[in-house]
């Protein structure tokens, strides 16, 4: 329905330009290393905690549905090898 696309987004921009430390993964999962920090699993991988919101039809009404969820991260590091 182009309606709940359009309800979706409006509830998406926020996050989306709040500060601009937000990470957005999928369409409607938001994840911020900064509201918390990052807890590391071991292996060069973080958890970072974040939401889930979606618009969502019910019986005569809309509703609003927000979750929280976490997040892996695999931290990518660069090994520079200087010669002398």
């Amino acid at each position: 329905m182009p309606i709940l696309s359009a309800l979706n987004l409006i509830l998406a921009a926020h996050p989306n330009r709040s500060g601009g430390s937000g990470v957005m993964v999928g369409r409607n999962r938001f994840f911020f290393p900064t509201a918390a920090q990052p807890f590391s699993l071991g292996g060069g991988l973080e958890a970072w905690k974040g939401f889930y919101s979606s618009v969502r039809p019910a019986h005569n009404q809309l509703m609003v549905n927000v979750n929280g969820t976490n997040f892996s991260l695999c931290i990518i590091f660069l090994v520079v090898h200087v010669g002398v």
